[in-house]
């Protein structure tokens, strides 16, 4: 695959990423890729969150195949495994969108392959090459990875792979301070554009939800947080306001606000569908179209 090739779909990954759990971010993640598809869009989740996955829950795919845990771990699967969800996903007509899940059910495979990933740096280069012929293949314009959270050592090849990241974060002191410190973070730095979306949801080990603190407080604060943003953009973090870019990092207007019917539905045993497909009014759906459509246009889909 040649250089022109592999920069062009480079413009076509957006990295998903927090500096904590538990805030929304793989649910926002999902129904971020299903709102996008529904725009004819071929859209492809690789949930790359190995300790702790949640694509296939979320999305309804019953995992029957080799997924990225196995990509990692067993040398003889070669390939990206790439699933469609048109046959879940298919009224009025089949969905472009696409998943590569992580292995979910069996602990064991999980913490064996976190040690794996802690301890060798050889599973790392394996990654990009089959990510790009991946999204050539199934003719991908947009693949959205849902990371691990936290400063994991596979990141950085996510961080080495896109021009386009958004960050989930909570508002609250501790989250905040963790959002800077990452900020700061060399290949966090260099990529092209950032876009911090603040949210307003614990979710704990058994997926209960929670609200970080009142919806009318983080609605106070985010105006603040903008306001205080355009006065002083290096607030958050940049070393060297000289080099600042205009627009390099910016804060999605709306904040995901704690919604009791997304918290119903993400504790529900049995789920059924997306949930911006069941509750359109709901202000999370909403502000997952309006980010949607900034996605598309901050990477370029189609062009």
């Amino acid at each position: 695959m040649n250089a022109a090739l592999i920069e062009s779909l480079r413009k076509k990954i957006l990295v998903i990423y927090s500096a904590g759990c538990g805030n929304g971010k793989s649910e926002i993640a999902a129904n971020l890729a299903f709102s996008i598809a529904r725009k004819g869009i071929r859209t492809w989740v690789l949930d790359a969150n190995t300790f702790a996955p949640a694509q296939d829950f979320i999305l309804g795919f019953n995992v029957q195949g080799p997924t990225f845990s196995d990509f990692l771990t067993d040398p003889s699967v070669k390939e990206m495994p790439v699933y469609p969800l048109s046959r879940i996903y298919s009224n009025p007509h089949p969905l472009p969108l696409f998943i590569t899940p992580s292995e979910r059910d069996n602990q064991k495979t999980r913490f064996a392959l976190q040690e794996t990933l802690n301890s060798s740096t050889d599973i790392y280069s394996r990654i990009p090459g089959a990510v790009f012929d991946a999204m050539a293949e199934h003719r991908i314009d947009l693949l959205i990875i849902d990371t691990h959270p936290s400063f994991e050592r596979v990141n950085e090849v996510w961080m080495g792979m896109t021009e386009f990241l958004l960050l989930i974060s909570r508002i609250n002191p501790i989250d905040f301070k963790n959002l800077k410190s990452l900020l700061k973070d060399p290949s966090v730095q260099d990529i092209e554009q950032k876009l911090i979306v603040i949210t307003n949801v614990q979710i704990d080990h058994s997926r209960n939800v929670s609200q970080d603190m009142e919806n009318d407080a983080i609605v106070e604060q985010l105006k603040a947080l903008h306001k205080q943003f355009e006065q002083e953009p290096c607030m958050l973090g940049c070393t060297d306001p000289p080099a600042l870019q205009a627009g390099k990092t910016a804060i999605h207007k709306k904040a995901f606000l704690y919604s009791e019917k997304l918290a119903l539905f993400q504790q529900a045993s049995q789920r059924n569908g997306m949930f911006i497909d069941k509750e359109p009014g709901d202000s999370f759906s909403m502000n997952i179209e309006r980010l949607g459509e900034r996605v598309v246009e901050m990477v370029e889909v189609g062009r």
